[in-house]
């Protein structure tokens, strides 16, 4: 049976936004982005690493750490100590930490993505476990591969070569040699909620 472990990376600095995205409030709902983000994660693997900064406060996390909400046992928190390196550092340490628990993969989400839906990841992980030769199956909306990404453990060594902001994209696209596919999905699932104009944009998607 394949192991996917799920990372969701929320070690980002939410520099523009001015204050931490992760816990801002989702319309309509009790949960903060981040927990909206992780949940999903969740409902689509058994195991979830989390990355976070060591400094970073984890309140945004724990309103949804209910019965109906968030599953704390099928949690582990990582601090990234050099999460200031860029996204490769989070990337790394979460691959690493999958690694030494026997993942077969990982299904890697950034936590500033809560358009994503369970269906997508869903998808992610069932076309990945039917090709067992594939080294990645990525989401996409024609523009080439995007996270919600699923990585075989064939490629964790290469994780390791990231650096700065290079994410798993850089190894897919650069190496024509890998088995990968494509999973299409709504355009919105990648809207980005990095500045308050943005955050206001995402509420009035979501709300419309």
């Amino acid at each position: 049976m394949t192991t996917i472990v799920g990372l969701l990376l929320a070690a980002g600095a939410s520099s523009r936004m001015g204050q931490s995205k992760l816990a801002l409030e989702w319309p309509g709902t009790s949960e903060t982005v981040g927990a909206r983000c992780l949940r999903l994660l969740q409902s689509a693997v058994s195991v979830s690493l989390v990355v976070v900064r060591p400094e970073q406060p984890l309140s945004w996390m724990r309103p949804s750490l209910a019965p109906a909400g968030l599953d704390k046992e099928r949690l582990r928190i990582l601090p990234c100590a050099n999460a200031a390196e860029g996204l490769s550092a989070s990337l790394r340490m979460g691959v690493s930490a999958a690694g030494a628990m026997g993942a077969d993969a990982v299904l890697v989400m950034l936590a500033d993505q809560p358009f994503v839906t369970e269906e997508v990841l869903a998808s992610l992980v069932r076309r990945y476990g039917d090709g067992s030769e594939l080294d990645w199956v990525a989401a996409t909306d024609g523009e080439g591969p995007k996270p919600p990404i699923v990585l075989s453990k064939r490629l964790f060594e290469q994780v390791e070569t990231l650096r700065g902001d290079e994410g798993a994209r850089r190894i897919v696209r650069q190496q024509s040699s890998l088995r990968g596919e494509l999973v299409l999905v709504d355009e919105a699932c990648f809207f980005d909620i990095d500045t308050p104009e943005q955050w206001a944009e995402a509420k009035r998607r979501y709300i419309s």
